[in-house]
């Protein structure tokens, strides 16, 4: 295999049950492979899960992003914007590279009627309105998809999925670095052992699942259950969550405290902090009882 193949499907396995899978080079070449092991760390729309049948994420948040000339405000400070007129379904940002450009994104829900780049032009319309000076023409643009929800089996006989493919993504924010990382690292103990021992069948391969939900999915659990409440906010809940954020002192505390890589931890010092985010309980308690599952349904 050379950098630039891509994977076109999964052909017949051969005798010893190995799957063989076509690629096309970039000449436009039809290409095979045997492979022992195929490990789909190929984003979210995953053509090796959807070749080895496994489920797709949940939901996928479209997303656009923009690499921008661009400085206003702290070189070292990101901002979030929030609102459903800007980004339905989980929010905008801007940030800074401390060199004079900044990444401008929004991620948002699929089923609004507008692309992503149409909130992306609402968001940066907002920030020159604010700055007082139109915000310059992109350097460089990137298009892609957020995974939200667990997918249930990332393993089977020869294959394992990692990160974006896998739904290893936080739903709460999005984010999925530290998470893909920490479960390739687990995936590629297991991969070691499996392929020492012989065939990378699924049964050897399920402490693959077993220990990166051990490890990460209570939280992935957690911050799917708070970002059922957060879609059921409004944007004068927003407001009033912020205000009292900021009365309460706990502005200063998410920062002291944060844990960027498990942000449900913070949330619940924060309400240990502040009872009266109990406010938010009955939109809570309905968040809980309408969450359903966190898992993807059937591959089509």
């Amino acid at each position: 295999m050379e950098p630039g193949w891509k994977f076109t499907g999964l052909k017949e396995r051969s005798s010893n049950g190995r799957p063989v899978l076509a690629f096309r080079t970039v000449e436009g070449e039809a290409r095979e492979v045997r492979a022992r092991l195929v490990v789909g760390a190929d984003g979210v729309t995953s053509p090796v899960a959807r070749a080895f049948r496994l489920r797709r994420p949940l939901e996928i948040l479209p997303a656009f992003e923009a690499e921008v000339p661009w400085s206003v405000g702290e070189p070292d400070q990101v901002q979030v914007y929030l609102g459903r007129a800007l980004a339905p379904g989980l929010f905008g940002w801007s940030v800074p590279d401390g060199g004079g450009l900044a990444r401008i994104g929004v991620a948002v829900r699929a089923d609004t009627g507008r692309t992503a780049r149409d909130y992306y032009q609402a968001l940066v319309g907002q920030m020159a309105r604010e700055a007082g000076r139109p915000v310059p023409e992109p350097v460089e643009v990137v298009v892609a998809g957020i995974p939200i929800g667990e997918v249930p089996r990332t393993e089977g006989d020869h294959v394992l999925l990692v990160g974006d493919a896998a739904g290893q993504v936080k739903p709460l924010s999005g984010g999925g670095i530290y998470t893909g990382m920490r479960a390739a690292e687990i995936a590629a103990e297991v991969a070691h052992e499996a392929l020492t021992r012989g065939e990378a069948l699924a049964p050897a391969l399920e402490a693959y699942g077993v220990r990166w939900r051990r490890e990460l999915g209570e939280e992935f659990r957690r911050a799917w259950f708070l970002r059922r409440l957060f879609l059921r906010l409004k944007d004068e809940d927003f407001e009033r969550l912020l205000d009292l954020l900021d009365e309460e002192g706990l502005l200063s505390s998410i920062i002291a405290l944060g844990d960027i890589d498990f942000p449900t931890v913070t949330a619940r010092q924060l309400l240990r902090q502040s009872p009266a985010l109990v406010r938010y309980f009955p939109k809570a308690l309905g968040a809980w009882f309408r969450s359903g599952s966190p898992l993807a349904p059937e591959l089509d």
